[in-house]
């Protein structure tokens, strides 16, 4: 992985399940957060056509995961963007 991401340049990497100890040292790392529950559903449902969860149980889980990775990041200090403004 590290020998395609050196041989990149000026290029964004959804790295959200990849460890970020070993990718800070390639380049500047930014967690992209939303902050606001509403609009975070929102966005998670937006390229989901065919999501059978009516319990919203994958929702909830993306957000225990987003809480996770912001806690992570924080600790590694890894700079966090909100993008609640982002319709």
């Amino acid at each position: 992985m590290e020998n395609k991401i050196n041989a990149l340049s000026n290029f964004i990497l959804e790295a959200a399940f990849l460890d970020p100890v070993r990718l800070r040292k390639l380049g500047k790392m930014i967690l992209l957060t939303t902050v606001d529950e509403n609009q975070h559903k929102k966005q998670f449902l937006h390229h989901r056509e065919k999501l059978f969860d009516f319990n919203n149980n994958e929702f909830r889980a993306a957000r225990l995961l987003q809480q996770c990775l912001i806690k992570e990041a924080k600790h590694l200090g890894v700079e966090i963007i909100n993008n609640d403004k982002v319709k």
